[in-house]
């Protein structure tokens, strides 16, 4: 099992034992003074929350991806909540079911047309984390409020909106984790993006990866010689330019600069440029000496 799959796995477990201390607390402290019948009518009561709970904050962190994106410079490329993707293609604005990398949702972007060394990611990856803040503040507010109102239906909406605030929670949590899990988290990238160098590398890898999915296959490609996680999936992307072209020597000089930088990289990465390396010596050099580089090398 990989470290991110260890990890993710961690994170969820950590998710299950918030929610179970939650519901056996607050939430049984809610039952006995509820207007809501005990049994099946509050289980409905929950399960109504949680998923109103888990619509609101998918769509409140997307907002606060959008909002951040247009501020720090972004074209917002496509807007995915729990799978339902909002997108232009042909100047026509369409929705279809699609995959996502992250929690509840995930914002695309690219950097705007003549901003690709300016655009700030900062209030992209900030924003979402920014607006629970706010959620959170308003969720106090109405549950101070009502919690113990005399009319027992307000207290009903403000234990609901309580668990609204919970599911936000964690979003949160699980959003600013800065290490990599099953997904690419904002505090992830954010701890990526405070060396320049990576910030630059993740403008110019959103605008690489917007045009190739675009359909521009040759793709002008810029190359990093300090090498980090940003740079090095950068880099790795002109690698397959350089061999579409034949451009074996050149590849293989950038590949070279990747594998020395082992400790450096993720280890995915560091396979991806072995893999290439292997593959360069079987298409461009003679069978034995991709066989013994093949022999010392791998399993890496």
């Amino acid at each position: 099992m990989k470290k991110e799959d260890i990890s993710g796995l961690i994170v969820y477990l950590i998710i299950i034992i918030l929610a179970i201390v939650f519901g056996l607390t607050v939430l049984q402290q809610h039952v006995d003074d509820s207007s809501i019948s005990a049994g099946f009518p509050y289980i409905l009561y929950i399960v109504g929350s949680v998923v109103v709970g888990t619509l609101f904050n998918a769509v409140l962190f997307e907002l606060g991806h959008y909002v951040g994106a247009k501020i720090g410079k972004y074209d917002v490329v496509s807007v995915n909540i729990l799978g339902l993707c909002f997108y232009k293609e042909d100047g026509k604005r369409k929705a279809r079911f699609i995959p996502y990398d992250g929690l509840t949702g995930e914002t695309k972007i690219v950097p705007k047309e003549g901003f690709v060394e300016k655009a700030n990611p900062y209030p992209y990856l900030l924003f979402g984390s920014i607006f629970f803040i706010l959620e959170a503040i308003a969720v106090m507010v109405i549950f101070t409020i009502f919690r113990n109102h005399e009319v027992a239906e307000l207290r009903d909406v403000a234990y609901a909106v309580l668990i609204v605030g919970a599911i936000g929670f964690v979003v949160l949590f699980y959003n600013i984790l800065p290490f990599r899990i099953d997904s690419l988290t904002d505090g992830y990238r954010l701890t990526m993006v405070s060396n320049p160098k990576n910030r630059a590398a993740f403008n110019e890898l959103l605008r690489v990866d917007y045009l190739i999915k675009h359909g521009q296959g040759d793709v002008e490609i810029k190359i990093f010689d300090e090498i980090t996680n940003f740079t090095a999936d950068l880099n790795l992307n002109k690698v397959y330019s350089l061999l579409d072209k034949k451009a074996y020597i050149e590849a293989e000089i950038i590949i070279d600069k990747i594998i020395a930088a082992k400790t450096q990289v993720d280890g995915k990465v560091y396979i991806r440029a072995r893999a290439q390396k292997i593959y360069i010596g079987l298409i461009d050099k003679d069978i034995e000496s991709a066989r013994a580089y093949y022999e010392k090398e791998v399993p890496v």
